[in-house]
């Protein structure tokens, strides 16, 4: 199935879980999603590809939306979040947070920072694609609003 507006939705997931990574792409397929998932395993790895992202030329390089997850080898995911937020050319791109962490001040750590959305990671798989599933129809809500 083809996303609105054409192509498919360009993941960078940050997370060092591969297990996670798995179940996620999972998710995705199962509720319909079609995406490639790009993988960073820690701080450096990120910034790294979103410095790559905000020089790029070309479509390539592309990513639609980063899947970011707040404890990360390295440093902490509000890290990558805010610099994503305060570089002009990636200050757009939407950020997704899937963490583990219950704790209400990370949630309105992030939130502050600008996250998108904050999901706390689910406990099985149906809880995880509800998440995709939400992941997905605001996904195509946008792809829709840009190609009016």
């Amino acid at each position: 199935m083809e996303q609105p507006g054409g192509g498919r939705l360009r993941v960078l997931m940050v997370d060092d879980s591969s297990a996670d990574v798995l179940l996620v792409k999972e998710a995705f397929r199962d509720c319909g999603l079609e995406c490639d998932v790009e993988v960073a395993e820690d701080v450096r790895a990120a910034i790294a590809r979103l410095d790559r992202l905000a020089r790029a030329t070309d479509a390539q390089d592309a990513i639609d939306l980063v899947l970011l997850d707040l404890k990360l080898p390295g440093g902490d995911g509000t890290e990558v979040l805010r610099h994503i937020r305060l570089d002009p050319k990636l200050r757009e791109l939407p950020v997704f947070v899937l963490s583990g962490s219950q704790s209400p001040a990370d949630r309105e750590g992030v939130e502050r920072l600008g996250a998108t959305v904050y999901f706390r990671k689910p406990e099985n798989f149906s809880e995880l694609l509800r998440v995709c599933s939400v992941i997905r129809d605001l996904w195509r809500g946008r792809k829709t609003r840009e190609a009016e």
